[in-house]
């Protein structure tokens, strides 16, 4: 949204705020939020501009500012989400919105972008697909046709390893563990190899499939990977 120019009056009990908003085309519904909320407020849709007047709130009332377009109200009045930045973090995040489009267009469900949300199917949170860190560190799994969290699916991967079929596709299927985690869960380290080929890819997969065989579950750590996987050092373990 962009605002090109705002005034303010007061008196004791209230102030009144006069926006210009322009770029309105895809805003107006964000117009819906503020006649439901506010006294007082016109607009003409048909002017390549939006003036707002009177937008009237208790004077010293809590504001927050939207996450995505950066527009202050108050607080009380803003949309608040459950949106996780990370799979691992046990409260969301604290941000809120001025309405649904705004929250809907940092959601990614507007337009294609990067750090979209998908919602996981199996904690059933509104998660970033990316890490806010490292973007090129993948958030999210396709499991059973399912779209789970890097935690869902390490819950997974602990209780039953990878499955059969990813390796006989030789798929590399796996995270990023510490040796400490896999050993609490009862994992033993078995084979580190550099992935580098289809031969290497192949040698690997044949011994984790040969363990699988055997009785065993195996994982595969990410020990050191270049950007977009296409090679490094991964080890196998197995309980």
């Amino acid at each position: 949204m962009q605002i090109a120019e705002i005034t303010m009056t007061s008196n004791i009990d209230t102030e009144n705020i006069s926006i210009v908003i322009t770029d309105t085309e895809q805003q107006l519904e964000n117009m819906d939020f503020f006649h439901e909320h506010y006294k007082g407020i016109t607009y003409d849709s048909e002017d390549p501009q939006v003036t707002i007047t009177q937008l009237v709130y208790p004077k010293h009332v809590e504001t927050v500012e939207c996450h995505f377009c950066d527009l202050t109200i108050p607080k009380d009045k803003a949309f608040t989400s459950e949106l996780y930045a990370m799979p691992f973090d046990t409260e969301p995040e604290d941000i809120y919105f001025c309405s649904k489009l705004c929250y809907q267009c940092h959601y990614g469900r507007v337009y294609s972008k990067d750090f979209q949300y998908f919602y996981c199917e199996g904690c059933g949170r509104d998660i970033c697909e990316q890490c806010p860190s490292n973007g090129w560190h993948v958030q999210c799994r396709l499991l059973n046709d399912e779209m789970i969290c890097n935690k869902c699916y390490e819950e997974q991967l602990f209780e039953n390893g990878v499955d059969l079929e990813s390796l006989e596709n030789r798929a590399l299927s796996g995270l990023f563990f510490n040796d400490s985690e896999l050993r609490d869960h009862g994992f033993s380290e078995v084979h580190c190899a550099f992935i580098q080929s289809s031969d290497s890819i192949n040698q690997y997969c044949e011994k984790a499939i040969e363990l699988i065989k055997s009785g065993h579950k195996v994982i595969t750590n990410y020990e050191s990977l270049g950007i977009g996987g296409g090679e490094g050092h991964v080890s196998m373990w197995s309980k």
